[in-house]
């Protein structure tokens, strides 16, 4: 690990309190923890470019090692984050370091749970997904149904959770069965929250699905 990054880890401790025995308990090195905060940044950035992370909306994790998760704080811009920006959590969404954590993290770790394979969690509010689903208010089933080759390979892949309050208890367990049927989750009136084996999948799989619902409100 350089010494900037080094100096960056004891920042983030200093702030949030030691987190040594945590890592070493999990077989993460100091330099492992700083790289996949890193990751969680980059995500995030990469996210707000592609326009489905605007403003203080959405919120990302990533596992680190098989216990821990790094989450995105609550009330944070994704675009614009800082180190200070990403907490550490139990793969049960339980906190144990860092800032307060997005009021989603019961979600993810539905997500987790009923995708063992799953690596990152991404939860987003797509413009056009949600246009669309006001739109088929009443047929959500009808989402990305359309005589398109692309649209019949990842229309299968998005499931739908019910229209419950952001941060319940109700809506990560509607998200986490969904889940378990498909790497994407459309939440009714909400977003969608997508799953992969790292960060470019789950973003990946949320810029498909937006565009697909692009091309499906054009033809409404």
């Amino acid at each position: 690990m350089t010494e900037i990054d080094q100096a960056r880890f004891e920042a983030w401790q200093a702030r949030f309190g030691r987190i040594d025995a945590l890592l070493d308990e999990a077989g993460i090195d100091a330099a492992g923890f700083m790289g996949s905060l890193d990751l969680v940044k980059h995500g995030c950035r990469q996210a707000w470019l592609a326009g489905v992370m605007t403003g203080f909306n959405g919120n990302l994790s990533l596992r680190l090692g098989k216990r821990l998760l790094l989450v995105t704080a609550s009330g944070i811009a994704k675009g614009h984050m800082e180190d200070g920006d990403v907490a550490l959590a139990t793969k049960e969404g339980s906190p144990l370091a860092g800032p307060a954590l997005s009021s989603e993290t019961a979600m993810h770790a539905a997500v987790y749970e009923a995708r063992p394979e799953a690596r990152c969690v991404l939860h987003t509010h797509p413009g056009c997904l949600l246009a669309l689903s006001v739109k088929l208010a009443g047929c959500l089933d009808r989402m990305l149904d359309m005589p398109l080759f692309e649209a019949a390979m990842w229309r299968p892949k998005l499931a739908i959770a019910g229209a419950y309050p952001p941060g319940s208890h109700r809506l990560a367990d509607s998200v986490g069965k969904a889940a378990a049927k498909a790497p994407a989750v459309f939440m009714e009136g909400h977003g969608l929250c997508t799953a992969g084996a790292g960060i470019a999948e789950a973003l990946g799989i949320t810029e498909q699905m937006e565009h697909l619902a692009e091309i499906q409100l054009r033809l409404l």
